[in-house]
């Protein structure tokens, strides 16, 4: 087993697929722990960082018997409850795990890409999109982007107001609470005080709000996220 080294401990093993005379091809799937912390009113933000193997894929399909809770989705900037198997399972989402009673939830698909670049959301202005990255690499605000026909707005939006910029919140299970941070002049930066100024490091399986301005008019924005390719030796 290759172990890629983050937090969340992924670990990527190929399985056999198929083989002809002259080849053998396989799929490496990836199993992914994500801690959670537990209690009848913990919210956990789960992102779907693998890609699900099989049709019409759920979140019964990813978490399999290790999601024994109540999985929440966001729907027009509320949150509504659904049992796992009603919920399709999209790589580069994220859900709500509501009332944990376990340590820990894996979540198992098909290996995430090491490097490249995805859109992992489409959204308008003002609304709400919940999110995770489609990579097995850790990234920061940095890597996050705001794209209409392949170029980038981000900058459009930025402005000098906190309350009313482009904002990533990254929510904090422990404590139920939020660190925002929006984009002001060319740079992400923290939304207040209590916020830190260091950009986080965001894992695999760990998902996040993005919430554009309400002022953006470019209709339907993506959101992607970019991972590097890795420096050779």
């Amino acid at each position: 087993m290759k172990k890629i080294t983050t937090l969340f401990a992924v670990g990527v093993v190929a399985l056999g697929a198929s083989a002809q005379a002259d080849q053998v091809e396989s799929t490496e799937y990836a199993l992914i722990t994500i801690p959670m912390v537990q209690g009848a009113s913990a919210y956990n933000l789960v992102g779907i960082s693998v890609n699900p193997i099989g049709d019409n894929p759920t979140l019964a399909t990813v978490f399999g018997d290790s999601l024994n809770d109540t999985a929440l989705v966001m729907e027009s900037n509320s949150a509504t409850a659904v049992e796992p198997d009603a919920v399709p399972a999209v790589q580069g989402n994220a859900v709500w795990i509501k009332n944990a009673t376990v340590d820990y939830v894996y979540e198992l698909g098909v290996a995430p890409a090491e490097s490249g670049t995805a859109t992992v959301a489409t959204t308008t202005g003002g609304s709400l999109a919940m999110l995770a990255t489609p990579f097995a690499s850790t990234w920061d605000l940095s890597k996050l982007d705001l794209q209409k026909n392949g170029s980038s707005v981000l900058a459009s939006g930025a402005g000098t107001n906190p309350r009313t910029a482009d904002k990533v919140s990254i929510w904090q299970a422990g404590s139920n609470k939020y660190y925002d941070y929006v984009y002001i002049g060319t740079q992400w930066r923290a939304a207040n005080k209590a916020t830190p100024a260091s950009l986080p490091t965001i894992r695999p399986g760990e998902g996040v709000f993005v919430k554009l301005c309400s002022s953006r008019t470019e209709g339907n924005t993506d959101v992607t996220i970019s991972a590097p390719a890795a420096v050779a030796p």
